[in-house]
């Protein structure tokens, strides 16, 4: 599918109507592999004897959350991709689709590989990524797994 942009730079709303549900659509499907379910019986029963702190909500509250975040980055991925281009909003959009694959790598460093870093090992890599320092690095790939795969 070729995006379709306007004279302006913004996308036709089709191609920000696409781009919002890949918002929705990735860390969902990301998620399906990996978390507690009936299906994963394995992950069900690590997370439930997990040691949690006291102010951890209710299990009933994460979809509700979840559906609010992930409603209101699409939500955000439509009104950026509508904007004319600009250096703002094309950083925006860069920082955006960031975010949202964070959002998708989790549940796979979470539940998948049950790997209890912090996110600020991963965010600390996308910001170098998105930052002038990284100017000069180019086809490189990144590994942010505590050395996992290293093993």
């Amino acid at each position: 599918m070729q995006l379709k942009l306007f004279d302006d730079g913004a996308l036709s709303r089709p191609a920000a109507a696409a781009l919002a549900a890949t918002a929705i659509a990735a860390p969902a499907l990301a998620a399906l592999s990996d978390r507690p379910s009936a299906r994963n019986i394995g992950t069900r029963i690590w997370y439930a004897l997990l040691r949690k702190p006291v102010f951890h909500p209710p299990q009933a509250a994460f979809p509700i959350v979840w559906s609010a975040i992930d409603s209101a980055l699409a939500l955000g991925a439509w009104r950026l991709a509508r904007q004319p281009a600009s250096r703002q909003r094309n950083r925006a959009l860069g920082l955006l689709g960031a975010n949202v694959a964070m959002i998708a790598g989790w549940s796979k460093l979470f539940f998948g590989k049950r790997r209890l870093g912090t996110a600020a090992e991963v965010a600390d890599m996308c910001v170098y990524l998105l930052s002038d320092e990284s100017r000069f690095v180019t086809g490189a790939e990144f590994v942010i797994d505590g050395g996992l795969t290293a093993r």
